[in-house]
């Protein structure tokens, strides 16, 4: 196996930063005499340099700090999806438990004491004929 793509595996894999000596340890390990020139430092150091995502600093191989990443000048958020810019949340609710009413079962809807029998009598005139309101109040 070629020396450059050996080591690219090996690093790709490595918890970083590595030594030089460690790099060469797992190229090894991994490659054995596979190896197409077997790892000497000297060309190791110069190898990893080439590889231009990689630096070398005090015999410790790591990521260059210096990679700059170019963005665009200004993120434009998404535009929301039109049903959440025409349709009243209410409707949108409606729609919901229309579509769960079709399937068997059926709904219990909670809402607070001060709003229980106004919802509930809207989501009736909603859901039409098989929906019904208790009320333990009325």
């Amino acid at each position: 196996m070629p020396l450059d793509k050996a080591t690219l595996h090996v690093l790709r894999k490595a918890r970083l930063p590595l030594g030089i000596e460690e790099l060469r340890g797992e190229l090894l390990a991994h490659f054995g005499d596979a190896l197409e020139p077997p790892p000497v430092l000297s060309e190791l150091t110069v190898l990893v340099t080439k590889l231009g995502t990689y630096e070398v600093d005090a015999g410790k191989v790591d990521v260059r700090r210096r990679r700059s990443i170019e963005t665009k000048a200004q993120v434009v958020a998404d535009p929301l999806p039109l049903e959440l810019r025409t349709v009243d949340p209410g409707e949108r609710t409606c729609r919901i438990l229309q579509g769960a009413a079709e399937r068997d079962g059926f709904r219990l809807v909670v809402a607070s004491p001060a709003d229980h029998s106004d919802i509930g009598k809207s989501l009736v005139k909603c859901l039409g004929d098989g929906a019904s309101h208790v009320s333990f109040e009325d």
